[in-house]
């Protein structure tokens, strides 16, 4: 894995996100969350993001847009054919039981 490159590498996300309605103070609850998580360590590829979108597109009469709250995080892909060195893979590892602890 000595071809690993962090500028050429690809990148998977890690999403989380509420699977309810959306309500404001849902919305703002989990923004904080999201500020509090980035903010408390360290990241490999940096930190998670907070989502929140409204799809509209392809919505049919009487239906309601879809709301997306919650969370995302980059890590470098470890698939074939770019593969990861094991310290990085361990690292995001980490990252992520990091991340479902804190949530």
């Amino acid at each position: 894995m000595s071809n690993f490159r962090q500028d050429a590498n690809r990148r998977q996300t890690f999403l989380f996100f509420l699977a309810q309605e959306v309500h404001d103070e849902e919305r703002q609850l989990v923004g904080k969350m999201v500020e509090q998580l980035s903010t408390s360590r360290t990241w490999v590829v940096g930190a998670p993001q907070f989502i929140d979108t409204v799809e509209h597109d392809g919505i049919r009469a009487g239906d309601l847009p879809t709301d997306t709250v919650g969370c995302a995080h980059e890590i470098y892909s470890a698939l074939i054919p770019d593969g990861i060195p094991h310290e990085i893979d361990a690292l995001h590892l980490d990252e992520i039981e990091y991340i479902v602890d804190f949530v």
